[in-house]
């Protein structure tokens, strides 16, 4: 997989507790939890695939391989509406 970026015309929001993410100028709107905001934050300043597992392991103190297919699933729902894209 190639680098993660932030896709076309889609905007964000951080409130106290909710990060919100947007394909503009019609959605869909995605309410983020803090896993989600952290993958949202390492594909602000490009990522691959295998540099996000690693991190959020680190951070989270769990094992690569528990987090990747979760890490999947939720990559490949973003890029399917267009709120990440390949670089």
């Amino acid at each position: 997989m190639a680098d993660l970026v932030i896709g076309e015309r889609v905007g964000w929001v951080c409130t106290d507790d909710t990060f919100y993410v947007a394909k503009l100028p019609d959605g869909p709107l995605m309410a983020m939890n803090e896993t989600a905001a952290a993958i949202w934050g390492a594909c602000q300043a490009g990522t691959s695939r295998e540099g996000l597992i690693r991190d959020l392991a680190a951070h989270y103190d769990m094992p690569p391989s528990e987090l990747a297919p979760e890490v999947d699933r939720f990559v490949v729902e973003l890029l399917a509406v267009g709120i990440l894209r390949e670089r």
